[in-house]
């Protein structure tokens, strides 16, 4: 995705490096101002920056990841955004690391569909990153039955298209 200063991905990063968590690997896949900053301050063995990729490269990382790291700056208008990655990280029933407003994490937390700290509680992101130690199976399916419910009751592609044809018969388009 988008590599910018509105994602919190550096204070990620940031964590991320001071746990010293060897055994971990972060991808970092997508393009944006801030993708060369963080390639040349973060040089670490476990971060691979692979910047823009097409979808088939793309997907081949996505099906090798366990968890997809999500973020917004909690401000202005961002406050009422579900960015569409979420969405896509759904699709690949892999549960969420979420940095940011309130309700997203709600939405997270009350769906059990992954992991979330709102910006009132950025020190627990250390103890987010250790506790992915302590997921066993079991708990990891448990995320994805949870997020296939999830997806299946908000974003399967019909029910989509059902919604919008219902709006566009209700308002005369």
């Amino acid at each position: 995705g988008n590599i910018g200063k509105t994602q919190n991905l550096e204070f990620f990063i940031e964590n991320f490096v001071k746990l010293k968590i060897n055994n971990y690997f972060l991808n970092i896949c997508g393009d944006g101002r801030e993708l060369e900053y963080l390639k040349q301050k973060y040089q670490y063995s476990n971060i691979h920056f692979f910047g823009w990729m097409d979808s088939e490269e793309l997907d081949r990382i996505a099906k090798k990841t366990d968890y997809f790291f999500l973020s917004l700056k909690d401000r202005g208008r961002q406050n009422y955004i579900i960015p569409s990655k979420f969405q896509t990280y759904l699709g690949y029933t892999k549960p969420v690391i979420f940095i940011g407003n309130i309700k997203m994490c709600e939405l997270i937390n009350n769906n059990n569909l992954g992991f979330s700290i709102s910006h009132s509680s950025l020190h627990m992101i250390q103890n987010i990153l250790l506790n992915l130690r302590k997921v066993d199976s079991v708990t990891y399916q448990t995320f994805q039955q949870s997020i296939v419910k999830y997806y299946e009751n908000n974003y399967k592609q019909e029910l989509l298209a059902k919604y919008f044809i219902k709006i566009i018969k209700e308002n005369d388009f």
